[in-house]
């Protein structure tokens, strides 16, 4: 990490603000996964290009986000992974603790979320959801997001994406434990 900024206060002990000083060269992956995520990378810079058919109308007929979902075991360097290619692209970071997050009621953590996904916007940043394992979890679990299911803070996580300009990557250990389909 090379350089942090001041986050909203509703987001203190939730989420930091740093420009990632990782090069994707210098996390161990194979040669064909490196180049995937450069390209991928490549696609995800920012600011995306908003065509003046579309601002003249005033409504998006497209998503303005995108979200990835980057899973592996404990300790293997998904979040170094997040921040390298975060770097790649060009942006900086905002890392969202969903455990602290967890511990939040429903309209607390709605609250956050959203604030997170807007600072991260305005400030050009990827969204990275770390260690996020428990809060997308099985549909009887005591998530925080608005509907506590699964499925529906997923829903309402794309929703959101689909209307902000921003880049979330999530990090969790299995595809599993989220007890999602992501589409």
């Amino acid at each position: 990490v090379r350089g942090r900024r001041v986050v909203d206060p509703q987001l203190a002990g939730l989420a930091t603000a740093s420009t990632p000083g990782i090069a994707l060269s210098a996390v161990a992956l194979p040669d064909a996964d490196r180049e995937g995520l450069l390209e991928a990378a490549a696609a995800l810079r920012r600011p995306l290009p908003l065509p003046a058919e579309f601002a003249d109308r005033g409504r998006w007929d497209f998503p303005l986000g995108a979200l990835a979902l980057i899973t592996g075991d404990r300790g293997s360097g998904k979040t170094r992974v997040a921040h390298a290619l975060a770097g790649a692209a060009g942006a900086g970071v905002l890392t969202l603790d969903a455990p602290a997050l967890a511990t939040l009621g429903p309209a607390e953590g709605s609250l956050a979320l959203q604030t997170a996904l807007c600072e991260a916007s305005l400030h050009g940043e990827w969204l990275i959801i770390d260690s996020s394992d428990r809060l997308f979890a099985r549909p009887d679990s005591d998530s925080p997001l608005p509907d506590r299911t699964s499925e529906g803070a997923v829903a309402r996580l794309l929703e959101w994406v689909r209307r902000l300009p921003v880049t979330v990557v999530i990090v969790a250990e299995s595809v599993e434990a989220l007890h999602v389909r992501l589409h």
